[in-house]
């Protein structure tokens, strides 16, 4: 009977534990990026918000049409030349409608041209964090696969160590090694079993991340490629990237239709000082309006222009428009700055691309060496010529020549991907390219 509880306890148990999920692709994590990640969805927002610009400035220049009604319980006291006084009681209403059209308008021109400049500007900026979110994703892909491998490498570490362990404890028994020896294989196991437990810690957290940016549970990567051979040397020149992007950079864009817009509203405070000129046509119908039309109807239409001259209005004109100058010399540092970044930055992720691919083949060399050397030193200790503490340090250069090339070959395809976010290129193709240096998966 207890026997049967425990297999039933154990079996809810296990029903109750998540199972194992399938490693999670590049592109399945950018498409529950996309429809997941707060930034991207407040960026959209702020486009959608943005293209309302064009609408409200050209408003300024369309007609516009009001109407008014009025329904009043009057009560009036009149008295006459005798000095005899009566009382009055009547309802009045009013009615009518008006439709003023622009004829003349410089401050709604203007404020139509900062529209169109201000919509564009929040579609510039959301394609800037489209871009963005391709980068933002693969560097948390990437770090989770980084922590994978530091994981793996110091758990396959670990397991050779407590190995030699015991090759040196049978050693020991057998008169033939040394206490010492044992004392090294043990220090040396204690110190990658404290690394192997930070590597699950940060493996943990990097998941952790990936998932709020994707929304989707924490689990495995597939890793890179081996070999995975890394991209030749960029197909344009340095230049040439530095050309495409000032002209294509989205938030280079963005910066420039901001400058226009505040060039835009430089004018518009300077019309202020300038008349306006409006056509107005009007109907209206009212009843009893005032005690003089007691119980008459009138019909009022009406069609002319308007003309208003504005003369002085307390400075207030003239310090909008030094608020706007000013404004407009922010935009345009601001823009400076943005540019010299842009530049600075496609000439540091041009020259990481090729120094990485060097350091990729370098490394690759170097864990072949590494390899070799610790089957050399192993055989050498057999000979007497070298010692255990050779073959541990030997072991542990090889451990950071895999997790080098790892980072290296990671930070080559990061570099790729922030050139031509910084070129303003960056699309879905290039994420599609990344993805087949990985492992494939099965879509779930």
């Amino acid at each position: 009977m207890k026997r049967t509880r425990r297999l039933l306890i154990v079996c809810a148990l296990a029903c109750g534990l998540p199972a194992h999920a399938a490693p999670l692709g590049l592109l399945q994590a950018y498409e529950a990026a996309r429809q997941h990640d707060p930034q991207l969805r407040a960026a959209q927002a702020e486009r959608d918000a943005s293209r309302e610009q064009a609408v409200l400035g050209r408003a300024q220049l369309l007609p516009s049409v009001s109407a008014v009604y009025a329904n009043s319980l009057n009560h009036t006291d009149l008295t006459d030349a005798a000095g005899a006084t009566g009382t009055r009681q009547y309802r009045s209403t009013s009615a009518s409608v008006q439709l003023r059209q622009p004829l003349y308008h410089p401050e709604g021109l203007a404020a139509w041209r900062q529209g169109q400049a201000l919509s564009a500007a929040g579609e510039a900026q959301f394609a800037a964090r489209q871009q963005d979110l391709v980068v933002r994703l693969f560097e948390a892909y990437a770090a989770v696969l980084y922590a994978q491998e530091q994981v793996a490498l110091t758990r396959r570490q670990l397991d050779t160590l407590s190995q030699q362990q015991l090759v040196n404890q049978r050693l020991l028994s057998g008169g033939e090694g040394t206490r010492t020896e044992l004392l090294e294989t043990v220090a040396k196991q204690q110190l990658a079993q404290a690394q192997w437990i930070e590597a699950q810690d940060t493996l943990e957290h990097q998941r952790r991340l990936l998932a709020a940016l994707t929304g989707l549970p924490p689990g495995e990567v597939p890793p890179l490629i081996d070999p995975m051979t890394p991209a030749t040397a960029p197909v344009r020149t340095l230049e040439q990237w530095q050309a495409m992007a000032h002209d294509q950079n989205p938030v280079l864009h963005n910066l420039r239709l901001q400058l226009q817009a505040s060039g835009e509203e430089v004018r518009r405070a300077d019309s202020g000082h300038r008349p306006r000129l409006d056509l107005v046509a009007s109907s209206g119908r009212s009843s009893s309006d005032t005690v003089s039309t007691y119980r008459q109807t009138q019909q009022a239409n009406a069609l002319g222009i308007q003309l208003n001259i504005p003369i002085y209005a307390g400075g207030a004109v003239s310090a909008a428009s030094r608020q706007a100058l000013a404004r407009q010399d922010r935009a345009q540092a601001e823009l400076d700055a943005r540019t010299a970044e842009v530049v600075v930055e496609v000439e540091r992720q041009h020259r990481l691309q090729l120094s990485s691919a060097q350091r990729i083949r370098a490394l690759e060399q170097a864990v072949a060496s590494s390899q070799l050397l610790v089957e050399a030193t192993q055989k050498s200790v057999t000979g007497g010529v070298r010692t255990n503490l050779d073959v541990l340090n030997a072991r542990d250069q090889l451990v950071q020549a895999r997790r080098d090339l790892t980072q290296s070959r990671l930070a080559h395809l990061l570099a790729g991907l922030r050139l031509r976010l910084a070129a303003g290129v960056l699309d879905e193709d290039d994420l599609r390219a990344t993805a087949g240096r990985f492992v494939a998966v099965n879509a779930p």
